[in-house]
């Protein structure tokens, strides 16, 4: 994530650096020794508050056999500056009360609050369900000792089960009091259904309810991508090829959300990027493949890239390999029709 003032901060699951504009290292520390955390990290800039906030699982470990996951941790800047320190919160899984844990968080943020959307596994490791956690921001800027959060458990996990709820933040910059999300059917079946959900206003309305629109359908399936391979010809590991078709990220904008998921295209990892449009009650959906004839594409990500309210353009990024390739990454041009430009 990067500030106005060209601050930078990047987190991976081990370590946090912060660099300016020029590509100079000011500080640099590991996730764990930083503040607890684990892995499944997120950070974000808010464009109207100027400040960063980042989410992770937190836990203990020895980084041998000990790893214990214990809750989510929300983190918000003091200022716009990250080396002038954050606000920490640490959200246990007991105040979720019924004994399961966080897997994959994910980031939103609106104009009011911040959202984490995760998923539940219990003891035995089996998907329960999945949480919309809704936190007061401002209160997390402002360090107050208590920080208001309402949680949400979704109510189409019988139609998609272990799909991830992916927050849609806004293009230009955040929205609200309202937030969205996007759901695909994950998780291994072949299929073109999409769910869009609202949470609907703030904590402080006292009015803020989950509402889920959808199904519906795309007419471009996407299913689990294979292995991939890298020069010369070495499998990467992935621990989750053969299930993996989930959806990456995505953001609102002008009355239009738009996506991106793994797929499978010619045999290889491919990337889908996908419009929902007449939210919420004429609902429609517009999906694309990308692929290459020799390369696996994965893990995409999606940005605005208009300027105005009729322009819907993007720009997508994602992780290429090949068998006679070695890994790399490379963007496409989305325009405001639709049509994508070559890799």
């Amino acid at each position: 994530a990067i500030s106005n003032t060209g601050k930078i901060v990047s987190i991976s699951n081990g370590w946090i650096r912060y660099y300016d504009e020029t590509g100079s290292l000011l500080f640099s520390d590991s996730l764990y020794h930083f503040c607890s955390g684990l892995i499944d990290v997120r950070v974000q800039y808010d464009p109207k508050q100027d400040r960063l906030v980042f989410v992770s699982s937190y836990g203990i470990t020895d980084f041998d056999t000990v790893f214990m996951q214990l809750g989510t941790l929300v983190a918000f800047s003091k200022s716009n500056d990250p080396l002038d320190g954050w606000n920490f919160y640490y959200l246990p899984d007991s105040l979720i009360g019924d004994n399961s844990v966080i897997d994959y968080p994910l980031l939103g943020i609106s104009d009011d609050e911040v959202f984490i959307t995760e998923v539940r596994f219990d003891e035995n490791d089996e998907w329960t369900h999945n949480n919309i956690m809704q936190i007061d921001k401002m209160a997390g800027y402002a360090a107050e000792a208590n920080i208001n959060v309402q949680i949400f458990s979704d109510t189409a996990s019988a139609v998609i089960d272990e799909a991830d709820i992916v927050p849609a933040g806004g293009g230009s910059t955040s929205y609200g009091p309202n937030m969205y999300f996007v759901s695909a059917h994950e998780s291994g079946p072949t299929d073109d259904l999409y769910f869009v959900y609202e949470v609907t206003n703030t904590i402080a309305s006292g009015t803020a309810a989950l509402n889920v629109y959808g199904p519906v359908h795309s007419g471009e399936f996407y299913s689990p991508v294979p292995l991939s391979f890298q020069k010369p010809g070495v499998p990467l590991f992935n621990v989750f090829y053969g299930i993996d078709d989930f959806v990456q990220n995505a953001f609102y904008e002008n009355g239009i959300l738009q996506f991106c998921q793994n797929t499978k295209a010619n045999g290889k990892a491919a990337v889908l990027v996908g419009r929902i449009s007449g939210i919420p009650n004429n609902l429609s959906c517009s999906a694309q493949t990308i692929s290459h004839p020799h390369l696996s594409c994965e893990f995409p990500q999606i940005v605005y890239a208009g300027n105005s309210s009729d322009e819907n353009s993007a720009v997508l990024g994602f992780e290429f390999t090949g068998k006679h390739w070695y890994p790399g990454v490379a963007a496409t041009f989305i325009d405001n029709d639709f049509s994508v430009s070559a890799i």
